[in-house]
């Protein structure tokens, strides 16, 4: 099995706190960050769908502008797309406040 494509590495945290984000390919994202003073190098893997839109938009700032096209399909165009294909429900959806 291959390891997946990185996309992207971008760093938000500050002086004192690291907390980089890592985008993939297959829509994982590997976060690196420190907790508190007494918990650093911490690391969680999320779903790009799980993160929020501050945090999307923010990544989608920091990403070198040859990766953004990419960067962004994974973080909003996948989320569309999940959201269109994996639903079952006949009751109508709502994504991004637009009524699917």
């Amino acid at each position: 099995m291959t390891e997946p494509k990185e996309i992207c590495s971008v760093d938000l945290g500050s002086s004192m706190r690291d907390n980089e984000y890592t985008l993939y390919e297959d829509g994982r994202v590997l976060r690196y960050y420190d907790k508190n003073p007494w918990s650093n190098n911490n690391e969680n893997w999320l779903e790009a769908k799980t993160l929020g839109d501050d945090i999307k938009q923010r990544l989608l700032d920091e990403c070198p502008e040859e990766l953004k096209e990419k960067a962004r399909e994974l973080l909003y165009l996948g989320l569309f797309v999940r959201t269109l294909t994996c639903s079952t429900s006949k009751l109508p959806h709502r994504w991004g406040g637009v009524l699917l």
